[in-house]
């Protein structure tokens, strides 16, 4: 044979040796669980293609207008290049998203006054300055003429009252407040935004109803002995039921169909347990207290077997993702031993957070943002225009921020 081939033939030869190493090394995936020892502030560097391939998934996917809304008009620190953004810098109630003139724009409600703005073009914008003074949430829903806002707040007796606020969206005009039953426990609206759940104590008892916006025609589809009850609208046909957390408390959380009526376990006896479930409602993310530390796993509701994270958070400072694959989560620089969650809702201790993301189907958690800022994460949300921008107050002072996530991967 000529040499020129032989050199010709050696070279491909090389040349396919040097691409199958390379793609053997791209694809040796290892999900060995990790124990729940110290918390490391170190990305774990592997996972973060896949990562960004999952964050370019959802882009190419949503069928939704992702250009953001933090609006630009609003005083305040600005961090690291702007992938952080202190959107509101003085204390608010509460957030959320509304159709305003055509378009989904933030809102949010002043705690000190209960006035309602919306960030339209950049600029807060005042929707009612009707006074509402020592308001603990509020749940909207809208329908073609007007908005509803479900206001929780407490009286002189610290007794939690709700309100329903009607706003009309063709005219300017006052919030019109109607009092609610005052033995309600919880309110929830729809993923379609079409109806009400309400959860009442009833004789010792809890009892849900579905009712539509106006608070009419109410349909019973749930009703047990036990009242103290976390709950969240979570499908069409689900409705997420936690038992209030609490370190000397063994938690459970149930799935309620509304449609047969079914009251389902997904997971029980779990000490200190806060959990969230996936969008599609085949997952959960859940942390619980185990001897005053912090354990954070996720559970695949569909087959058997949980998965234990490095990272060592509260499920109450994370959020999926649309994809129901990834969840944002504020988590603790540091972590002293305390009886948590307790220890972190009384106020006894406060956190400086980094955000990390967690991947349940590659198993892995890893650092994506340091924060030089003292903010500890509470209230998170994901943008209803924006699947990758997500929204956070800081516990400390009640301020409202967000971050971009597909910026901070620089995709």
């Amino acid at each position: 044979m000529p040499q020129k081939n032989i050199l010709i033939i050696g070279g491909v030869v090389v040349i396919l040796i040097i691409a199958g190493w390379w793609w053997f090394s791209q694809n040796q995936v290892t999900s060995t669980p990790t124990s729940p020892t110290t918390q490391s502030q170190t990305p774990s560097f592997f996972p973060v293609g896949a990562i960004k391939d999952a964050i370019q998934n959802i882009i190419t996917t949503t069928t939704n207008n992702i250009q953001e809304i933090i609006p630009g008009g609003q005083s305040g620190v600005e961090v690291d290049d702007q992938l952080v953004k202190q959107v509101v810098s003085q204390p608010i109630a509460d957030y959320g998203f509304i159709t305003y003139q055509g378009t989904s724009t933030l809102f949010y409600v002043e705690q000190n006054t209960g006035h309602i703005f919306v960030v339209a073009s950049n600029t807060p914008m005042r929707l009612s300055n009707k006074s509402i003074p020592r308001i603990k949430g509020v749940k909207t829903a809208e329908n073609a003429s007007r908005y509803y806002f479900y206001i929780s707040s407490l009286d002189e007796q610290n007794d939690l009252i709700w309100q329903k606020g009607e706003l009309l969206k063709a005219t300017s005009s006052e919030l019109v407040l109607t009092a609610m039953a005052g033995n309600i426990k919880a309110l929830e609206v729809s993923p379609k935004g079409d109806q009400v759940f309400v959860l009442k104590e009833v004789d010792g008892a809890s009892l849900g109803q579905i009712l539509t916006l106006n608070l009419e025609v109410p349909t019973t589809v749930f009703t047990s002995p036990f009242t103290e009850w976390v709950v969240e609208w979570m499908s069409d046909t689900k409705i997420s039921f936690q038992t209030k957390p609490s370190s000397g408390v063994n938690g459970s959380i149930y799935l309620l169909d509304i449609k047969n009526k079914s009251f389902t376990p997904v997971i029980i006896g779990i000490s200190g347990l806060i959990g969230k479930i996936s969008p599609d409602t085949n997952h959960l993310i859940y942390s619980s207290s185990q001897g005053g530390n912090l354990v954070v796993e996720s559970k695949n509701l569909n087959k058997a077997g949980e998965f234990n994270y490095s990272v060592k958070t509260l499920a109450d400072k994370c959020v999926w993702l649309p994809d129901s694959v990834l969840i944002a989560c504020g988590t603790p620089k540091d972590l002293v031993s305390l009886n948590y969650p307790d220890a972190w809702y009384q106020g006894s201790i406060g956190f400086n957070d980094n955000i990390w993301l967690i991947d349940i189907i590659m198993n892995q958690s890893f650092l994506i943002f340091d924060l030089d800022e003292s903010i500890d994460l509470i209230n998170l949300n994901i943008a209803s225009n924006n699947p990758l921008l997500l929204y956070f107050q800081n516990k400390r002072d009640g301020s409202l921020w967000s971050f971009d996530l597909n910026t901070g991967f620089d995709l």
